[in-house]
């Protein structure tokens, strides 16, 4: 089971809507988005910490997100 780390939350997403610093999960880790670039009207792609290349993003999804104090 992942568990949430300190000082983020998850949220449910689209793809439109997520932002640079989310987490998102691939396998069973979490990435840091570190770059994002739009693909059409409802697809992002994603530059994440610790994997190699550019990820299609689906259209909904969860993501952690950085709580602001």
């Amino acid at each position: 089971m992942n568990r949430t780390p300190l000082g983020y939350s998850v949220v449910g997403a689209h793809a439109k809507s997520v932002r640079v610093g989310d987490l998102v999960q691939q396998g069973d880790h979490w990435h840091r988005i570190r770059d994002l670039r739009q693909v059409d009207r409802d697809r992002r792609a994603a530059v994440l910490d610790g994997l190699p290349g550019v990820w299609l993003l689906p259209v909904t999804f969860a993501v952690m997100r950085p709580v602001r104090p």
